[in-house]
């Protein structure tokens, strides 16, 4: 009952295709790198005799392939045929199988290509690296570029100028940067929506892939094939920032359009530096400012320049003492994005104006402290909620209090530090309120987790621990989780040497991460983990075997 095969190095001949085609139910067939072998298939012919039910032909990256069979002009249910970096013959053979199939009197099939007749993927990103710079100037027109660019990737491809050359560059930042800029004219789900862009340029071979999530479904880091230089990434103050330029044909009046100053729209700091007194007194001239990531710059008090740039919308700070945000941080209310980095010991206070905050879609800090919202009782109207916010870490364990919960009911992912003395795991009750919460992390949490799985929200399906040291026995609470998919156990998770989970538990538990713990014997049974997928162990020294249970 094989109804989708995929294929990757197997190295086949091509002739043993032949015998997967008899297949009766398979209806997918992907053949990726070094699938087969050599460099020609005779033994079969495209006739509706051999593919009856053929709807997609997709071919992709195939520079050798000289033609395209016209019997394809005879499969009746032919309705697409995708290339994408092939050569011209190809290209010019698929609308030969169109043409016919026009000819034959039958419904002819859409053709698509992904790249232009005669040019290799280095003659593409040269194409689209041009076309990007000369729009952003505004001295060509839009049909002089690769139709299959949409603006929002010419745009898109800009903001991997800001990094170091043969960088790996963490898709996360290229998203938000993305959002705050605006182009991608979203409303609701921006994440959901900007997640597809990364794949989007790999798939038009723009980027390559570094660096892929555990569960393999999510792009984590990547690489642009040929570096992006124009004039529209700013290289000043000595090399220490990056800045982009608003386009000259948007938003700016005729007058503004040479004033560097009004068309700069993102500042990056690049490398680890103390230059930031040089910016500091010329920030208040770039008003139109969106993004200010200065990640690498060392501040030891919150810049009170930045709270005259309220059109921003994504704020980056590096410290290494503790931090108090001031309370006109409210003048900020286009921020979406709010990270500050810094070491474990620094610790980052927040005034109760941060809820005037409205925008904010991520709050991500080494740790820091929210205080409850100002609008009284939980059980009253409450008027100043985060309601779009989607990524909270870390936020101190004691700040879990249900004014605080309840304020950011809408969060997707949460990070949680302990380190604060308090004397029961009462506040953590609270986390049973998050009913939109799917990823969950803790860490120097320690043994202050709650003692049952109904204080948890019954939507996690991610929980990440990291020196928590908690028994593994307590594991299985965690298994009594309803739709726990991925549980990473990170460093000093779990205290002991010895795991022995009980039946019936992680029923939905696709991935299980074990990283530098102390785990010397584990248990399994043939009633746990029914539906795991991976299963990855790092740095597990002691850990003898691997129960054949999981076999």
């Amino acid at each position: 009952m094989l109804k989708k095969l995929k294929l990757v190095g197997t190295c086949l001949a091509w002739e043993d295709l032949n015998i997967i085609g008899k297949w009766s139910n398979l209806e997918v067939l992907k053949m990726k790198p070094d699938a087969c072998r050599g460099t020609e298939w005779y033994q079969i012919e495209a006739t509706n005799d051999h593919f009856p039910a053929l709807k997609h032909l997709v071919i992709r990256h195939s520079l050798h392939l000289q033609e395209i069979p016209i019997e394809f002009a005879d499969i009746y249910s032919l309705q697409l045929i995708e290339l994408q970096n092939c050569s011209a013959k190809s290209m010019a053979s698929a609308r030969r199988v169109q043409e016919d199939q026009e000819s034959l009197g039958s419904k002819a099939g859409n053709v698509r290509s992904y790249n232009d007749p005669g040019l290799n993927t280095s003659d593409v990103m040269n194409g689209v690296l041009e076309f990007v710079y000369h729009t952003s100037n505004n001295t060509v027109n839009d049909r002089l570029g690769p139709e299959w660019i949409s603006s929002e990737i010419r745009t898109s491809l800009l903001h991997f100028g800001i990094f170091r050359e043969d960088s790996e560059i963490p898709v996360k930042k290229l998203m938000r940067s993305w959002m705050a800029e605006g182009f991608l004219k979203l409303e609701n789900d921006l994440e959901g929506e900007a997640e597809k862009c990364p794949q989007e340029l790999v798939d038009r071979c723009l980027v390559h892939v570094c660096q892929k999530s555990l569960d393999r479904t999510k792009v984590r880091s990547c690489k642009p094939f040929k570096r992006v230089t124009d004039d529209e990434i700013d290289y000043c103050l000595y090399g220490l920032y990056r800045a982009l330029l608003t386009p000259v044909h948007r938003q700016l009046r005729d007058h503004d359009n040479n004033d560097l100053l009004k068309r700069t729209h993102s500042i990056f700091s690049i490398g680890l530096n103390d230059s930031f007194l040089m910016l500091k007194s010329e920030l208040i001239h770039f008003k139109l400012l969106k993004v200010l990531d200065l990640s690498h710059v060392r501040i030891d008090n919150f810049p009170v320049q930045i709270l005259n740039l309220i059109w921003l919308r994504y704020l980056a700070l590096f410290i290494y003492v503790n931090l108090k945000i001031p309370r006109e941080i409210c003048r900020l209310w286009n921020v979406q994005t709010f990270i500050v980095k810094g070491i474990r010991l620094s610790v980052i206070t927040f005034p109760e104006e941060i809820w005037g905050l409205m925008q904010l879609r991520h709050l991500k800090l080494s740790r820091f402290y929210l205080p409850d919202c100002p609008s009284g009782s939980v059980d009253k109207g409450r008027h100043l909620d985060f309601l779009n916010i989607q990524t909270i870490s870390y936020l101190s364990q004691r700040c879990c209090t249900k004014e605080v919960i309840m304020g950011i009911q809408n969060v997707k992912e949460l990070g949680i530090s302990g380190g604060d003395e308090i004397d029961s795991n009462g506040p953590l009750n609270n986390l049973v309120h998050l009913q939109q919460l799917e990823t969950l992390s803790f860490i120097f949490c320690f043994k202050i987790l709650s003692a049952s799985a109904k204080a948890f929200p019954a939507t996690l399906k991610k929980l990440k621990l990291e020196r928590t040291l908690i028994s593994w026995s307590y594991l299985d609470i965690i298994a009594e989780l309803p739709n726990l998919e991925v549980l990473k156990l990170m460093a000093h998770a779990c205290l002991g040497d010895e795991w022995h989970p009980n039946v019936q538990g992680f029923t939905r538990l696709k991935l299980l991460l074990i990283e530098d713990n102390f785990l010397k014997h584990r248990k399994a049974t043939d009633e746990n983990f029914l539906v795991l997928e991976r299963l990855v162990l790092k740095k597990c020294h002691n850990l003898k075997e691997i129960p054949i249970e999981f076999a």
